[in-house]
């Protein structure tokens, strides 16, 4: 009898660890708090892509507070998490989220019902150098899949080139930082932009735009001399620096500010 114990509770042992996340991978490398800290854009979800978006759903985790906070497709969420490194071990607090209504939820909700369900993480580095990570949950089948955020990926408002500030209320004037596809697009007032954007994913706060392109629209005066501007302040831009007050900055060579972004 005791013999058959030992045998079942090996058993119980081995089944454990072969669905935990950290051997369902083939690693043991030791993890940490860097691991998770930081934002990450949700790429996939139990095995469906989330659809491109210009604010795609992300997870930002503050490993400090054991926080998370993020963007679902509609609506803000917030919650708790407890993680164990050594366990690769990782567990949400039920969601809060702000009351939104918008017409399409199903990527929203399966977002919010998968954490429920999350038990363990993986983080690792793609071919590229990106950095992923994939939660999962306890049978090891893959909950969810993030990519690391560059923190001026998504969407800012233009509100300053060179020293000419620009009234921009509505927004009209925007650009869309997106460093996992490495493009960068945005709306120059009159005509739409879109050029690669080259990210220095070990020094996070160098970029470069390179084969920027734009729409033929003719635009008044006024709009065509504001676009010049901001394509010529794009072209210089070689650094940037994001503030905790939802503002950034996109500098050249010798630090200057070249334009000036807020969400």
């Amino acid at each position: 009898m005791i013999n058959q114990r030992i045998g079942l509770y090996l058993c119980m042992f081995c089944l454990t660890a072969f669905f935990s996340p950290a051997t369902a991978a083939g690693k043991r490398k030791l993890s940490s708090a860097k691991d998770i800290n930081g934002s990450w854009q949700v790429s996939e979800i139990k095995g469906v892509p989330v659809a491109e978006s210009e604010k795609p759903p992300f997870l930002s985790f503050d490993c400090m507070k054991k926080k998370v906070n993020g963007w679902a497709g509609c609506n803000h969420i917030q919650g708790s998490f407890k993680f164990n490194p050594v366990r690769y071990q990782l567990h949400f607090s039920p969601i809060a989220s702000t009351r939104m209504a918008c017409p399409f939820m199903e990527t929203e909700n399966m977002l919010i019902q998968s954490l429920a369900e999350v038990s363990g993480y993986l983080s690792d580095t793609d071919k590229d150098g990106h950095k992923r990570l994939v939660l999962y949950n306890d049978e090891g089948s893959e909950i969810l899949k993030m990519t690391r955020m560059m923190p001026l990926d998504g969407r800012w408002n233009v509100v300053k080139v060179n020293d000419f500030a620009i009234e921009n209320d509505g927004g009209e004037i925007f650009l869309i930082f997106d460093s996992y596809r490495k493009i960068l697009s945005g709306q120059l007032g009159c005509n739409t932009y879109h050029a690669s954007l080259i990210c220095d994913l070990k020094k996070t706060s160098v970029i470069r735009i390179e084969n920027g392109a734009v729409s033929l629209r003719m635009c008044a005066e006024p709009d065509a001399e504001m676009e010049t501007r901001l394509l010529q302040a794009l072209e210089k831009v070689v650094s940037y620096k994001k503030f905790s007050d939802g503002k950034a900055i996109l500098c050249d060579g010798g630090g200057n500010v070249l334009i000036e972004l807020a969400r």
